[in-house]
């Protein structure tokens, strides 16, 4: 993966979703599914839509791990980037050259 590559969330109002503590339920109108996301999915798909220009993967991780719930471990990273595969294998995270 390029290091140079930036991750956005889908549209505004492409989604419907709904906080339940730390996670999220999240309805894709465009497909008719519906995700439940647990928590580092649900703060990667949060992050990505508070970010409206994206984010490149190391500013998604430095941003996530600000948060005091989420572990530093040096597995973080990778954690963070399989996420956001998985993100976008369900359409919602889009991956764009910077």
């Amino acid at each position: 993966m390029s290091d140079r590559a930036v991750w956005l969330a889908p549209a505004p109002g492409s989604i419907a979703w709904r906080r339940f503590g730390d996670d999220l339920v999240l309805y894709d109108d465009a497909t008719g599914c519906t995700h439940h996301l647990g928590p580092l999915g649900s703060a990667v798909f949060v992050a990505l839509a508070e970010h409206e220009c994206g984010l490149e993967l190391a500013a998604l991780v430095d941003y996530l791990s600000a948060d005091e719930d989420f572990s530093t471990a040096a597995t973080f990273a990778a954690q963070v980037e399989r996420t956001v595969l998985d993100l976008a294998d369900l359409n919602l995270a889009t991956r764009a050259s910077a």
